[in-house]
């Protein structure tokens, strides 16, 4: 990489970042709301911005606004580079998986959680007047779909015990009967595939 590449990296929290002593020189990491109006200073910045696994955090559905802050973020002719994963159209395979995977989208719709929007991120982007060059759905190579379904499970965790922070009460029992059922699932995962389908799509500012 050419020394004269400066790589920016924002996030809500500064939690995962590593010690500033730790950052290579062209580095810089800060912090930034996308859902916020983009500061005056960052506005037709970047040649390239690069987004992915925002599955979780887009719970209306609603694109448009993280869309419009990706867009000011960028120089005209810049490059949004996407990588999402899609939740709906999973890859599963076991009897305890299966049946999980048919459960658990009930409980996703109790809460707000609609993944659906990531199989019509593409339209969403041409809408905003962005040129898609490329967009394609794929699967895990053999090597990494053991690595991709312990990595799902876990967060598939995490998204469980967040939502029993911030649910109706009422639902509280049935977000805990998943809990149960994701432990069982977990200690078999060596006999499990879960994964999602991984989504990559590359559009292009045109004005």
């Amino acid at each position: 990489m050419s020394p004269s590449v400066q790589l920016h990296g924002f996030d809500i929290s500064e939690a995962q970042y590593p010690p500033k002593h730790m950052w290579p020189r062209n580095v810089k990491l800060e912090l930034l709301d996308a859902f916020k109006n983009v500061p005056p200073t960052l506005v037709g910045q970047y040649d390239v911005v690069h987004v992915r696994m925002w599955a979780s955090n887009i719970r209306d559905g609603n694109t448009g606004p993280l869309i419009s802050h990706l867009q000011q973020l960028l120089k005209p002719g810049g490059y949004i580079q996407w990588e999402e994963a899609d939740l709906i159209h999973q890859s599963v395979q076991g009897r305890k998986a299966l049946e999980f995977a048919q459960r658990i989208p009930s409980l996703f719709q109790k809460i707000g959680l609609d993944y659906s929007w990531v199989t019509r991120l593409p339209r969403d982007l041409e809408e905003a007047h962005l040129e898609i060059l490329e967009s394609k759905t794929e699967s895990f190579q053999n090597f990494l779909v053991q690595k991709c379904t312990d990595t799902y499970l876990l967060a598939l965790g995490e998204i469980l015990r967040g939502t029993k922070l911030t649910c109706a009460e009422e639902i509280v029992p049935l977000v805990t009967k998943h809990e149960v059922e994701l432990q069982s699932l977990c200690a078999e995962r060596k006999e499990t595939v879960y994964n999602w389908s991984p989504v990559k799509i590359l559009a292009q500012k045109t004005a």
